[in-house]
């Protein structure tokens, strides 16, 4: 897996000390831009189109079921 490391920046930051904390807790439950371009940018930000149905892909499952019993 791969990742930016700024998800551990994230963690270290909300649970690094109880202001960290805190502020995490103050941002997630009131989210208010004090950036009036930034608001405003989000609110008007084109969303996805969406993605077609899942696929669940069993390739293979019941063959290497059937060779466990068969041992």
């Amino acid at each position: 897996m791969v990742h930016s490391g700024y998800e551990a920046s994230a963690v270290n930051d909300t649970f690094g000390s109880f202001k960290g904390f805190f502020r995490t807790v103050r941002a997630t439950l009131f989210s208010k831009y004090t950036n009036k371009a930034a608001a405003t940018e989000l609110a008007t930000a084109a969303r996805p189109a969406g993605h077609g149905p899942l696929v669940q892909l069993n390739v293979g499952a019941k063959r290497a079921s059937r060779e466990v019993e068969a041992v």
